[in-house]
């Protein structure tokens, strides 16, 4: 599969805003998982090496769990994007965020939608 070179992409750092305001930063080198599987969409997960550093003052910190922390079932986490709410739906302008609970890598395995990206 080609991949699309890094400097095709642009982060917007410190608005909610997907077309205007905050600060615009290149991509360096995008580091994909090392088990990333394009078929199954297993590991489907990157860390984007900006062209410099984020300097304005609106943009959060996200918090990271340690690499030795483990997800607890009843725990939940936060989403975030500017994607499509619904197939073949529009992108939205601001940004949108949802509340989504942890769950267990076998649970999720068994309810695996064949030829799916879920």
């Amino acid at each position: 599969m080609e991949r699309i070179p890094s400097t095709n992409f642009t982060i917007r750092a410190g608005t909610s805003f997907r077309g205007y305001e905050g600060e615009v930063i290149g991509v360096k080198r995008i580091h994909e998982h090392p088990s990333y599987n394009p078929k199954t969409q297993n590991s489907d997960i990157a860390v984007l090496e900006l062209i410099t550093p984020i300097t304005t003052k609106n943009a959060a910190k996200i918090p990271m769990a340690s690499w030795y922390n483990f997800l607890f079932p009843w725990l939940s986490g936060t989403a975030t994007g500017w994607g499509t709410t619904k197939e073949d739906g529009a992108l939205v302008w601001q940004l949108r965020a949802v509340t989504v609970p942890v769950v267990n890598y076998y649970s999720c395995a068994l309810v695996r939608i064949p030829h799916s990206k879920i």
